[in-house]
């Protein structure tokens, strides 16, 4: 197999895509309001952009039993007091099989991504 300079050179100079897990790498300035969740996230020209995500919508998260996971969607009708973010830990209270609000939290570093200054869930 032959290989020439310029596919290689055309390799190197590829922009290389921000990961769709661990936006926390990417952007700064996190913010928790609700089901909004914001930051300012680097897009591939280097620049830091405002980028905000509705984690009601779509499928960020699910509650199962009083437990909050990656993926899934429908938590927002069983949770509520989602207004604390330390870190890229996100914690709300969400109900149980008994029907029972518990104090719940998830690593939103792995659910969610940066794509190009765009938060997303993965």
């Amino acid at each position: 197999m032959q290989v020439s300079l310029v596919s290689v050179a055309a390799l190197l100079a590829a922009p290389t895509a921000l990961a769709w897990s661990g936006a926390w790498g990417s952007c700064n300035n996190w913010d928790a309001g609700g089901r909004w969740i914001s930051a300012k996230c680097r897009n591939k020209a280097g620049n830091y952009v405002y980028a905000q995500i509705d984690m009601a919508q779509g499928a960020c998260m699910s509650n199962n039993n009083g437990v909050l996971h990656c993926g899934g969607g429908g938590w927002w009708d069983s949770c509520g007091a989602c207004n604390s973010l330390s870190g890229s830990v996100y914690t709300c209270q969400c109900r149980n099989g008994a029907g029972q609000y518990v104090d719940t939290s998830i690593d939103l570093n792995v659910c969610m991504g940066n794509d190009n200054g765009v938060l997303r869930c993965g």
